[in-house]
């Protein structure tokens, strides 16, 4: 699980490259489904032990590690802001293009099935808050893996039926449908996976009090309920 620790905080590790490889199976995963498993395992794994390397580091830190993570996530999150940019303008490129309906004729939205979905997840962002403001309260963070839970587990639910209804990566808007929605499923999952291991080293006292790996996780998961709003208004309310 560890790489090579000692007092300059630094090791050689393979999860980062674990985790990349993940990454990579999963979006190859949205054209080839056998692939998607494979990727979540080797994500959930790389991710949970390339944070547990940091934490066996953070013994040789006079601050305990990730003072300064706070400012790393934010610029991972304009990097990941800007891909969703890509994926939202091959969205509209798509839609222009087309030579078929947009969306086809044999797919309806469930939309009060997808706005309650939604809402789990917005409900998340408030717990996840809460979090912070009541670190005392270990109930926060589980209610908002929960709810995070309860929207990737809803998406996939609204996936069978779609594909039920004849909806596949064939088309030109299930190739955008299924790369941008799923996309942002991708970060909801990452996000489930580094709230866990928040809420184990909360439990375990691993975290030290200087530390901002909550504020971090928070940021990111705000992020992610952001993107959400844009892919309601943008792909299933149409408003554009």
């Amino acid at each position: 699980m560890s790489g090579n620790l000692n007092p300059k905080n630094e090791h050689d590790s393979f999860q980062p490259i674990l985790v990349a490889l993940a990454v990579a199976l999963l979006l190859a995963g949205l054209l080839a489904w056998p692939l998607l498993p494979l990727g979540l395992v080797i994500i959930v794994y790389g991710l949970w032990h390339w944070i547990g390397e940091e934490v066996e580091l953070w013994s040789w830190s006079k601050t305990g590690g990730w003072r300064d993570g706070y400012y790393a996530t934010i610029i991972v999150v304009i990097t990941e802001a800007l891909v969703f940019l890509v994926f939202f303008t091959f969205w509209f490129w798509a839609r222009h293009y087309s030579a078929d309906s947009w969306p086809p004729e044999t797919v309806e939205f469930d939309i009060p099935f997808v706005g309650l979905t939604s809402l789990f997840l917005f409900l998340s962002a408030y717990t996840a808050h809460r979090s912070l403001s009541e670190p005392s309260d270990s109930m926060w963070l589980p209610a908002t893996i929960l709810l995070g839970a309860l929207f990737l587990i809803g998406q996939g639910y609204e996936y069978f039926t779609l594909y039920e209804a004849g909806l596949t990566q064939e088309s030109s808007f299930g190739t955008a449908f299924f790369a941008l929605t799923g996309l942002h499923g991708l970060h909801v999952l990452v996000g489930i996976v580094v709230l866990s291991i928040l809420f184990w080293l909360a439990r375990t006292n691993s975290l030290h009090k200087e530390t901002q790996l909550p504020e971090s996780i928070v940021l990111y998961w705000h992020f992610v309920d952001a993107v959400w709003v844009f892919i309601l208004l943008f792909v299933y309310l149409e408003v554009l």
